[in-house]
C-alpha cells in the first residue's frame, strides 16, 4: 500500500457511508403507527393504488387470524391489510373467496384436499411498478393430489387489479399426478 493512500480511501468510505445514511428520511413528527401483536404484521409491505390516485400500504401479517368469514375455523391463516398512508387505520383484505378447505370424495367420505392452517398468507406482498396491480402469496399453503397420499406445500398467490374486488388465485405447482 503506497502511503497516503489509506486516509483517502478511510474517508472516501466515511462518506460514503454518511451520505446513505443522510439520504434516507423518515418523518418522525407526523409518523403513522400500524400494530398487530403475534400477527408478524409488517413481514412484507408494498403501496397499492387501490383507486386511481389513492395509495394505501398493504401488509403482510402472515401468522395472523383472519376475520374472512371464508376462512372460520382455519388456524393462522394469515392476513392481508390495506392501511392508510395518512391515518392509523387498516382493513383486513379479504381475497380468497373459497369456503374453507375444498374437499373430495374418497370413496364415500368428503375429506380435505387442501390446508391453508398456517400457510402464511401475506408472506409476499409485491406491487408492479405502476403499483396498480398486486401478488399476495401464501407459500406453505398446501394441496394433498388425488390419491390423498401425498400432502405437498405448493403455495398460492392472489392477483388483484383495480382494487380489491376482483382477484383471481392461482398455484403454478398445483397439477394432479
Amino acid at each position: 500500500m503506497r502511503a497516503g493512500s489509506f486516509p483517502r480511501v478511510t474517508w472516501l468510505l466515511l462518506v460514503g457511508l454518511l451520505s446513505a445514511t443522510v439520504a434516507f428520511n423518515v418523518d418522525t413528527k407526523n409518523a403513522v403507527l400500524h400494530h398487530m401483536a403475534g400477527s408478524y404484521f409488517g413481514y412484507s409491505l408494498d403501496f397499492y393504488n387501490e383507486q386511481k390516485g389513492m395509495p394505501i400500504l398493504v401488509v403482510g401479517a402472515p401468522e395472523a387470524e383472519t376475520t374472512n368469514p371464508n376462512l372460520a375455523g382455519i388456524r393462522r391463516p394469515g392476513a392481508v391489510y390495506a392501511c392508510s398512508v395518512n391515518r392509523p387505520t387498516c382493513r383486513e383484505v379479504h381475497v380468497d373467496k373459497q369456503k374453507g378447505n375444498l374437499k373430495k370424495l374418497n370413496g364415500s367420505h368428503l375429506v380435505p384436499i387442501e390446508d391453508k392452517a398456517n400457510q402464511f398468507f401475506g408472506a409476499t406482498v409485491k406491487a408492479n411498478d405502476k403499483h396498480d396491480k398486486l401478488l399476495m402469496c401464501a407459500p406453505k399453503y398446501k394441496y394433498f393430489y388425488s390419491k390423498f397420499e401425498v400432502i405437498e406445500p405448493v403455495g398460492t398467490c392472489f392477483y388483484a387489479e383495480n382494487g380489491f374486488d376482483k382477484t383471481e388465485e392461482f398455484s403454478s405447482c398445483k397439477q394432479e399426478r
